[in-house]
């Protein structure tokens, strides 16, 4: 997984019972919703924006639909796998291709678009990214994420308890030569014993 924001993103695409290679399964969207594992969920239209953001997309461009740009050699260098996907759908002819599903149902269902739900497509030849309403029974990739918030705060309670280590040594008596005992605590040395 990589971090973005309070974000833990899958790295690579999720598998299904039915995968035979590295680009994962894919899922129609009524699968998709339910596929993740526990505690982790089908990113959010917002994520999504977050992630683009943190790799080189505009912040006003990404709210938009549309095709924009996204430094995908970053995102690569950041440990998250782009492999072009062979799905059963053509997203753009000569163009290799990734897609994802979003959580984020589509707010113009009342318009006549009750069949499609807002999906990102991956140009990996442009480095270049599409938000767009895809139709909810083409099979498109998933990668799973998971609210960073609560573990963040799980991992540096830990950190703290593991650097409250007692630390104690023996100096000299810069007058006398007598051994005197230390301890650090508290970012301080205190002598053992009163002197």
């Amino acid at each position: 997984w990589i971090r973005v924001g309070q974000t833990r993103w899958m790295t690579q695409n999720l598998k299904s019972a039915k995968t035979d290679n590295d680009c994962g399964g894919y899922f129609v969207n009524s699968a998709a919703r339910n596929a993740c594992p526990d505690g982790w969920s089908l990113p959010s239209d917002e994520q999504w924006m977050e992630l683009e953001i943190a790799f080189g997309g505009n912040k006003d461009k990404v709210k938009e639909h549309g095709l924009h740009e996204i430094n995908l050699n970053e995102l690569k260098n950041a440990g998250f796998t782009l492999e072009e996907c062979k799905y059963k759908t053509t997203f753009y002819p000569n163009q290799k291709a990734l897609a994802f599903w979003s959580s984020t149902e589509n707010k113009m269902l009342y318009t006549g678009y009750s069949d499609k739900y807002l999906a990102r497509i991956f140009r990996l030849d442009q480095s270049k990214v599409s938000k767009e309403l895809r139709l909810k029974t083409e099979e498109l990739s998933i990668r799973c994420v998971q609210d960073a918030s609560y573990i963040a705060k799980t991992e540096a309670t830990a950190d703290i308890t593991i650097n409250k280590k007692v630390v104690t040594g023996i100096t000299n008596d810069p007058f006398n030569g007598e051994e005197l005992d230390w301890i650090y605590l508290a970012n301080t040395i205190w002598l053992k014993k009163d002197q």
